[in-house]
């Protein structure tokens, strides 16, 4: 039995012995009421009826110890509350935090903002939680949850993302023009149109522009929802009706009310909610969107993001970007009156304070420059210019509810929350705050900016500890005390490739595999491991290369290690896979001082479609769900010098969904050549990725040093135990 098993049953075992915090009072009333009783009944109804005429506590002992069981109930109210108030964002971020998925480990939860969630986590990223067992089964004391995918992940049952609304809810984009206007979205490697013109030395190229990273981010928001519209209006036309002469403004002034009314307000079109510029190039576009008379003023929130020259900050009397002067629900803090100042600052729930607090977070998560961010902060606004989302201006009320922005932003003290913490978690709060490790992981997570799954997952590993995983094993896997729920996204959902091969169950476990050995499990001893892992060729089956999931990208040295146990053939049902990701998290004299290691445990299944597995994680006490795909791997002479894996899954305790990739080589390296380039960005976009969108890990020589890797470095601590 596993270590999380053990957990599960222990916790179990511990609620069904607990008492109830509040008695049933219906029942108490029940059992008062005259009943006719039986003769033998008589004598205990005057027995009962005796014992009641004496006033007596209900706690049984002394009065010394009826005081100190009062005392210890205070304490556990004043430590399940401070667990809450300390912690709101320790239960809520953590809860989005692990919902997101790790990259080399897939899924490993967090985690969110992700979906955050994920991870996201999210898990959030708070994100760290990943979905509950298959229809509750570890809600039953001693029962077993099966290590299948959830039935939400059925296409037929999803519910989620909800059917697209008509008509849509409309975002613009103004898009920078010229060859300025780059995204500030950094490439991690040569591309194939890099190396055809430079060789195999091929630096990587600058970064993309705004013009073509703007309707990638319009699929993918639609992707995530399609109830959403992002539309693109080119720069190039504001910028032709300001060359016009005198009634040039008014040239602009009607393209830009042209794109809002997309024809005209008869058309039936609804409100534009906000207008986001990206990129802009000429100081005249942003004033104008920044006028309050233009056409843009009746849209009540407008961002802006910056091009690649001015992501490092610029001059504020040159930059385009600065003198966009952003808005929230029609609050602009530059223009605010005092009273305006004074609601968004001292009362939390106006209109005001509601605004101010959505502009921080949208530029909080537009300034991480990643296309995840950026989607989120376009969904949080659709979100917060919901009907009876609080903002004013133009669009407000336009919007709709985004599930994973709702479940990301719950948090604080909540009364339904406080409720199931105290009545099924109370001794795994108390022991989490009394101690230092585990509270230390609750304040940091508090600590942690809105959807920022990589610092919510970096607190979640450098933490760890079993009390951290008691405590989210039951607020948020067994009870699910944040109330939330998620699918498995349908979508992107690419096919398995293997180059112009056909896949097979044995070849793409195979693949899955790499380039490392296998040892059975069932080993005699520790030597007979080391024996037959001797005859692979390396001491893990992949390194990760890069990834698309900046929360865990961010690790350096990522190994993934895979092993079956049982007799059963490569390639059948039969036997059971287990995946041990290896990872380092590096030191940052803030959160953690020294180098440390980590590892996880992953059961898979093989998919019903050869080149699909299902993989299951417990990561700190929460289960995660994914569907992993073979994108593509090499199939030239030299065989399986790269690999890329696809992975969706979903964090239902967590309320976070999630979508990713790791691209896996031999040694870490980046693969070269024009044909590898060409494969890898054709499978990337296959799943609705980008190429501009991995991040390169870090596989250095320091980074690696140390790893706990057999044959030298032995399995890691526990993996015989997961067979």
């Amino acid at each position: 039995m596993s270590t999380f098993e053990e957990l599960v049953l222990q916790e179990e075992e511990a609620a069904a012995r607990r008492p109830a915090i509040v008695a049933p009072l219906r029942v108490r009333r029940r059992e008062r009421r005259p009943a006719v009783a039986e003769p033998h009944q008589h004598q205990q109804q005057q027995q009962q009826h005796h014992h009641q005429q004496q006033p007596r506590s209900p706690i049984r002992g002394s009065p010394h110890a009826r005081r100190h069981h009062n005392d210890g109930q205070l304490t556990l109210v004043r430590a399940a509350s401070l667990a809450l108030v300390i912690g709101a964002a320790g239960i809520a971020a953590f809860g989005a935090l692990m919902a997101s998925p790790p990259p080399a480990f897939a899924g490993e939860m967090l985690p969110a903002a992700a979906s955050a969630a994920s991870r996201p986590l999210a898990a959030s990223l708070p994100a760290a939680v990943a979905s509950a067992f298959a229809g509750g089964g570890l809600r039953h004391a001693g029962r077993r949850a099966p290590l299948t995918p959830p039935a939400a992940a059925s296409s037929s049952s999803s519910s989620y993302p909800p059917p697209p609304a008509t008509p849509p809810v409309r975002l613009l984009a103004v898009v920078g023009a010229g060859d300025l206007a780059r995204s500030p979205y950094e490439y991690s490697a040569p591309t194939a149109e890099a190396l055809r013109q430079q060789g195999l030395g091929a630096s990587p190229p600058p970064p993309p522009f705004w013009r073509d990273v703007a309707p990638h981010l319009a699929e993918r928001l639609k992707l995530s929802d399609p109830r959403l519209a992002l539309e693109v209006l080119d720069e190039r036309a504001l910028i032709e009706g300001l060359d016009g002469g005198a009634g040039g403004s008014k040239t602009a002034d009607a393209v830009l009310e042209m794109a809002l009314s997309r024809g005209g307000g008869s058309s039936g079109q609804p409100p534009v909610v906000a207008i986001v510029a990206m990129g802009l190039t000429d100081p005249r576009t942003a004033d104008l969107l920044s006028s309050r008379e233009s056409a843009a003023a009746s849209v009540g929130t407008l961002l802006a993001l910056p091009t690649d020259a001015e992501k490092h900050g610029g001059s504020t009397t040159t930059s385009v970007f600065s003198r966009v002067q952003q808005r929230a629900g029609g609050f602009d803090p530059a223009r605010a009156s005092s009273l305006e100042r004074l609601l968004a600052e001292r009362v939390p729930f106006s209109p005001q304070a509601r605004a101010s607090k959505l502009l921080r977070d949208s530029k909080e998560l537009l300034s991480r420059r990643t296309s995840d961010d950026a989607l989120f902060a376009l969904l949080s606004v659709v979100h917060a210019s919901r009907p009876g989302g609080g903002l004013l201006g133009g669009g407000a009320g336009a919007g709709v509810s985004i599930p994973e922005v709702a479940n990301a932003a719950q948090g604080g003290l909540d009364l339904g929350l406080l409720v199931c913490v105290m009545r099924h978690c109370r001794d795994p709060v108390l022991s989490c705050v009394q101690d230092p490790t585990c509270k230390a992981a609750l304040d940091c997570l508090d600590a942690v900016p809105p959807n920022d799954q990589v610092a919510s997952y970096r607190c979640i590993v450098a933490h760890e500890s079993p009390l951290f995983t008691r405590f989210s094993l039951c607020v948020l896997e067994l009870h699910n005390c944040r109330g939330l729920t998620a699918e498995v996204p349908q979508a992107p959902d690419p096919p398995p490739k293997f180059g112009t091969q056909k896949l097979t169950h044995a070849i793409a476990e195979g693949i899955l595999f790499g380039h490392g050995a296998t040892p059975s499990v069932q080993a005699a001893s520790p030597a007979a491991q080391q024996a037959a892992l001797i005859k692979g060729t390396r001491g893990w089956a992949w390194r990760i290369a890069g990834g698309k999931n900046a929360a865990f990208d961010q690790f350096p040295s990522q190994h993934q290690l895979f092993y079956r146990s049982g007799k059963a053939p490569p390639g059948s049902p039969g036997g059971s896979i287990w995946y041990v990701p290896v990872f380092a998290v590096a030191p940052d004299n803030v959160v953690l001082r020294q180098k440390v290691w980590r590892d996880r445990r992953y059961r898979v299944r093989l998919g019903q479609e050869p080149g699909r597995f299902v993989f299951t994680v417990s990561d700190n006490g929460v289960t995660s769900y994914e569907e992993w795909t073979i994108l593509d791997a090499d199939d030239t002479s030299g065989g399986l010098e790269w690999a890329l894996f696809y992975y969706r899954g979903a964090a239902k305790a967590a309320g976070m969904q999630y979508t990713g990739a790791v691209l896996a080589t031999r040694d870490g390296d980046w693969p070269q050549g024009v044909e590898s380039a060409e494969r890898i960005e054709q499978a990337l976009k296959s799943a609705g990725i980008e190429p501009w969108e991995l991040t390169r890990v870090d596989n250095s020589a320091e980074a690696v040093a140390g790893a706990p890797l057999p044959p030298n470095g032995g399995w890691p601590v526990g993996v015989a135990a997961a067979a």
